[in-house]
């Protein structure tokens, strides 16, 4: 890291660090790659709106009257094609996400436009990886749920970059999956520490931009448009600054573990030389 002033820059790391160095890593990236980057999160989580267009009207409100009758209008309204296409819409958008981060974070600078485009390009072309990969650790983490509960926790850890690694990397489905375990292997309670703590920074700021919107709409006034949309308002702008927190700590975390695994290989090959 180095400083101008009061301010803290980003830059990528060249050793190891610890859990407040990787979370510190974390909120700098964000900051920074933020004001470039929001629109990518804003698509992502536009996708995750855009998935719920289909809910038929009383379902997910609450308790619902005839549970068979609520399944039987999600499986045969619009709600299996718009959280398909919602889905795949977050898809890209969250590759092109961790694309144009990874950019800002390695230096490559470009003009905004061109680099946004550039990403979405990647996020495309990565897509059929990175919803077989999606898939894939999905059901891994699914069927360990099921069966002890455990193995499914620990695999939603051991897979958590792999995601990263089809971008990054351009890694294919199994090497991607591999990467990622390779790289949590032995610091499994260490990234879930720093992701529990980043998950409670995101929840207490998503909270916080809820009371700003919320303060804003009382000031306003709560009879017009502005009321009935307020909680969608705060859904999106909360969402898309969760997405883009994730998206930098979880890069901050593939930075810091590369570097521990790249270090690890290097012991490894010179205990391996001849002593002389």
């Amino acid at each position: 890291m180095s400083e101008l002033g009061e301010i803290t820059v980003y830059s990528l790391p060249s050793a190891p660090r610890t859990i407040g160095g990787v979370l510190d890593d974390a909120i700098n990236l964000f900051r920074e790659s933020m004001p470039r980057s929001w629109p990518l999160a804003l698509l992502a989580q536009s996708g995750a709106v855009f998935g719920n267009v289909g809910i038929p009207p009383g379902i997910g409100g609450g308790a619902v009257a005839d549970p068979q009758a609520a399944l039987h209008a999600l499986l045969t309204g619009g709600f299996l094609l718009s959280a398909a296409a919602g889905m795949l819409l977050g898809l890209i958008a969250n590759c092109a996400l961790i694309d144009h981060v990874n950019g800002i974070a390695t230096g490559k600078p470009a003009p905004l436009a061109e680099s946004l485009g550039s990403s979405l390009g990647v996020g495309i072309r990565r897509l059929p990886h990175a919803f077989l990969v999606t898939l894939l650790v999905a059901l891994i983490v699914l069927l360990g749920l099921v069966l002890l509960v455990v193995p499914g926790i620990y695999w939603a850890g051991a897979l958590a970059l792999a995601l990263v690694a089809v971008v990054v990397d351009r890694a294919g489905v199994f090497d991607a999956m591999s990467i990622s375990r390779n790289l949590i292997k032995g610091h499994w309670w260490r990234s879930m520490t720093i992701y529990s703590v980043a998950v409670i920074i995101g929840v207490v700021a998503y909270f916080v931009l809820g009371l700003i919107i919320g303060v804003f709409v009382r000031i306003a006034g709560t009879g017009g448009s502005i009321a009935a949309y307020a909680p969608r308002l705060i859904m999106i702008a909360g969402g898309t600054l969760m997405v883009a927190w994730f998206q930098a700590t979880t890069l901050s975390i593939y930075y810091d573990l590369k570097l521990r695994h790249e270090g690890g290989d290097l012991a490894r090959r010179v205990d391996s030389l001849p002593a002389r």
